[in-house]
């Protein structure tokens, strides 16, 4: 979250299906790479987790929702500047 307490970015998605049914169990997962701070939820309507292979579930609904920090780029660099400079004045 930025200074003021809110996400730099954010992506929503809402699925809908009469029908949706898997013939055998999914293998799901989310991935974040880098070391921004995140958050991913999922809300569900009549498809439980996990689902069950072979099983037909109806009228389904899924909100999913993520969210993210942008971190500056030069942030930890210029800290990393910053160090090297007191040790080398001291030298």
């Amino acid at each position: 979250m930025n200074d003021s307490g809110e996400s730099d970015l954010g992506f929503t998605s809402t699925l809908r299906a009469e029908e949706l049914r898997f013939h055998e169990k999914p293998s799901v997962g989310v991935r974040f790479h880098g070391t921004s701070e995140h958050e991913s939820a999922s809300e569900r309507t009549n498809f439980p987790e996990p689902v069950e292979p072979r099983t037909t579930y109806r009228d389904v609904r899924i909100d999913y929702r993520l969210t993210a920090t942008a971190q500056d780029p030069h942030e930890e660099n210029q800290g990393e500047s910053r160090t090297r400079r007191s040790d080398e004045e001291r030298s």
